[in-house]
């Protein structure tokens, strides 16, 4: 999968000058949707999402769950996933 570590790669530098865990996956997902050509994004996996400075396992599941919960994050098919930006900006920004 070179896609994940393309984004990997220019993503780390982003996280790690973010405040906490939380904060740093929310903003994850806001640039992988910013930079997806379609309405639809690659969503990492937990395990891909820990390899990332300050992300741990378990935040990026909890994370991830509360933004499926209040309809922010869609998962669709193959690693794909909605994501509602301005909800989610609204909300952590």
């Amino acid at each position: 999968m070179p896609f994940v570590y393309t984004v990997r790669s220019g993503l780390v530098k982003l996280v790690q000058h973010l405040p906490n865990g939380n904060y740093r996956i929310v903003r994850l997902l806001l640039q992988l949707d910013q930079s997806s050509g379609d309405d639809s994004f690659f969503l990492p996996t937990r395990k891909d999402m820990d390899a990332m400075p300050g992300i741990t396992t378990e935040s990026a599941s909890k994370v991830t769950a509360e933004l499926r919960r209040n309809g922010w994050l869609k998962p669709l098919d193959n690693n794909r996933a909605c994501l509602d930006a301005e909800a989610i900006s609204s909300q952590f920004d």
